[in-house]
Formats: C-alpha cells, sequence, structure tokens
C-alpha cells in the first residue's frame, strides 16, 4: 500500500460525477480527520460510482470517518479493510456494492440513511454488502429512514452493542449470514464464526 496520512486535516479525495472507470487502488488511508464538531470523511462520492480496491482506512478519534456517499453514488467498494473509524461508511440515498471487504472496530461499521422513494429521487439507500466482516464496532449495521440495506453471505459477529438496527421505516435483507443473536431470513445462522485471533486482528476462520 501506498501510505497516505492525513494528519486528522480533511479527506483525502472528494469524487464527483465519475464513473466505474474511475479507480482508487492499493492506498492505506492513515489518521483519518478528527474534527472537534463534525464527522470528515477521508473519501467524498458525490453521484459518482468509482472502483475503490485494495485500500485501507485506518482512524485516528472518536469522528474520523472512511466513505460518505451521497447522491446515488454507486461504487464498487472492494477487498478494502476498515478499522477503528467512528463510522467506516457511511451511506446516504446511495447503492454501493460492498464486497470483500473488512470492517473492524469503531462505533458504526455501515451506517445507511435516507432516500426513502418519497422525499429523495433516488429511492431507497440500498447498499448490497456481501463476502464482508463486521465485528468489534458498537454497532455493525444500522439503518434508518428509509434504508434497505441488503447482506448476503457475511459475518456480522462481535459488535459491542448491537450488530443490526433498523427504524421503523427501514428494513435489511439479510440471508445466508452469520449474524450474532440470529436474523430471521433464509440460509442465516448464529455461529461463533471462529476468528483466528479477533484481539489481534485476526479474523481468518478457524477450522471448526
Amino acid at each position: 500500500h501506498c501510505v497516505i496520512d492525513l494528519q486528522n486535516n480533511k479527506w483525502f479525495a472528494s469524487v464527483e460525477a465519475a464513473g466505474p472507470a474511475m479507480r482508487i487502488e492499493g492506498f492505506h488511508i492513515a489518521n483519518i480527520s478528527t474534527h472537534p464538531q463534525f464527522t470528515v470523511p477521508a473519501l467524498f462520492c458525490f453521484g459518482s460510482s468509482p472502483t475503490i480496491a485494495n485500500c485501507k482506512f485506518t482512524g485516528a478519534g472518536p469522528r474520523s470517518s472512511g466513505m460518505q456517499l451521497d447522491e446515488n453514488s454507486r461504487p464498487l467498494i472492494t477487498h478494502c479493510t476498515f478499522i477503528g473509524l467512528n463510522r467506516a461508511i457511511n451511506c446516504d440515498a446511495s447503492r454501493p456494492i460492498v464486497s470483500n471487504c473488512l470492517i473492524s472496530g469503531g462505533t458504526t461499521g455501515v451506517l445507511v440513511s435516507g432516500g426513502n422513494g418519497a422525499t429523495d429521487c433516488f429511492g431507497a439507500s440500498s447498499p448490497r454488502i456481501f463476502n464482508t466482516t463486521i465485528t468489534r464496532a458498537a454497532t455493525g449495521v444500522s439503518a434508518n429512514a428509509g434504508a434497505v440495506p441488503i447482506l448476503e453471505n457475511s459475518i456480522v459477529w462481535g459488535n459491542t452493542s448491537s450488530q443490526i438496527t433498523v427504524d421503523g421505516s427501514s428494513t435489511a435483507l439479510v440471508a445466508y449470514s452469520d449474524v450474532q443473536g440470529g436474523w430471521a431470513r433464509t440460509g442465516n445462522i448464529n455461529a461463533n464464526p471462529l476468528f483466528v485471533n479477533a484481539v489481534g486482528g485476526d479474523y481468518r476462520l478457524s477450522a471448526g
């Protein structure tokens, strides 16, 4: 990885109206901003659909954020790692694909909000998350204001407060996933994934 140390400054990149041909790949963005009043993302996407691959985002404090996705952004986020961020991915009225990622620590793994079709012309905020592990945050996935996150073949386990939360206007579609405490839908299980060494940051699965 090429390491970019933000040293608590603002974002690494702001992407507007970019298509999938744009790639952000192979960066380690470290010491993501701790603003005294606002959560400032390292990467901001506004109406954009770039490919973000093989990147690592590490936080430096309670207001750090990996990505902010707004206004019908639809990036492909793949093989990325998010460690110790207040919000790893903040998805507002957007529909990213998040695949083969690790989200560990912090306050909220994936915050999904807005875009309920009545007040937002882009429709429901609905990230598709698959083959991804979300662990050791306070809340794994939080959905509100008409959001519809989709999780498949993923692990949501060991988050300290709650695994998945939804408000009365939102729905989490979770299938074929391992969710601590269970989640009533097709193919879900509630079984310790037996991480090799969660405390040491090794989230590979042990045999068993």
